[in-house]
């Protein structure tokens, strides 16, 4: 294994900081002892510690057992990286934490394995936050594979892709609910800024996978995002946000073409985007009288 001091350091924390949310939800909540989510993350937390952490602590034997939950990136070391020299990563080790974490975050996340094992009934809420704060930890203990191999940020990007095209699929109950929140065609327009962004949306949606895909607008009433030094998840105001669906999820009655773009405009019963004008200024998306 070749892996910098710098780059060694910032997986063991974020994987110290996955295994740490997981004990916390196992001594908070005393899941069941049939709780199938119990033994799957201790089984991840081994398999982790045989093929990341052990290996790492062999190469920085300083390192092994001590706490690296709030350590910060040497600026010594980020200077030199930003004059160009070697990679913080050999090749062989790259590809091989890339398996492991990306294959921690596919197990962490439940939904994504090909036998999903489900949070107990009287679990639900707990399990799944839990799985929500322990899958961004192995992305963010990817942090130097994919700065120093960009190809393999990508090819776990169309990985992904993939698999969210596979599972993308129509039933009546989903028609049913998207009928029930776009909002009425036509009655929403968009200024030349908010179109110039919807395009460079949807042509970033196009490069990622060429299958029909259909932008959606939607006023998202508060979202989360976590960065890699987060304890806690940070809170964000309501604002409009774009995002994607692949055209064989959705009815064709809730799609529009505006400017030669798939669109849907998910609304609600208090009809937000009804005979409303959206504008796109200082990287945000706004809403307006027509």
């Amino acid at each position: 294994m070749r892996i910098d001091r710098d780059a060694a350091t910032s997986v063991l924390k974020h994987i110290q900081r996955a295994c740490a949310r997981f004990l916390r939800w196992e001594k908070d909540v005393a899941p069941a002892p049939k709780d199938p989510n119990v033994a799957e993350f201790r089984e991840l937390i081994a398999d982790l510690q045989r093929e990341v952490v052990a290996p790492i602590d062999a190469i920085y034997p300083d390192l092994a057992g001590k706490d690296l939950t709030n350590s910060k990136p040497d600026p010594d070391q980020s200077a030199k990286r930003a004059a160009g020299e070697p990679k913080s990563i050999g090749e062989v080790t790259a590809r091989h934490l890339a398996w492991a974490l990306e294959g921690a975050a596919d197990r962490a996340n439940g939904p994504l394995q090909t036998n999903p094992k489900p949070c107990a009934p009287d679990d639900l809420w707990a399990c799944s936050q839990a799985r929500t704060d322990v899958a961004p930890e192995f992305d963010f203990a990817l942090t130097y594979v994919h700065r120093d191999y960009p190809v393999l940020e990508r090819e776990r990007m169309a990985e992904l892709t993939a698999r969210g095209y596979a599972t993308a699929k129509r039933t009546a109950e989903s028609d049913a609910q998207f009928r029930k929140l776009a909002a009425k065609l036509g009655t929403t327009k968009l200024t030349p800024a908010a179109m110039a962004q919807v395009n460079a949306f949807a042509n970033a949606l196009r490069e990622s996978n060429p299958a029909c895909q259909v932008v959606a607008l939607s006023f998202d009433l508060g979202s989360l995002s976590k960065g890699p030094n987060d304890t806690y998840w940070v809170a964000h105001d309501p604002q409009l946000s774009e995002g994607g669906f692949y055209c064989r999820e959705l009815p064709p009655d809730v799609i529009q073409i505006v400017s030669g773009v798939r669109m849907m405009f998910e609304d609600d019963a208090t009809h937000k985007f009804e005979n409303k004008l959206i504008d796109y200024r200082e990287g945000k998306f706004e809403l307006r009288e027509q």
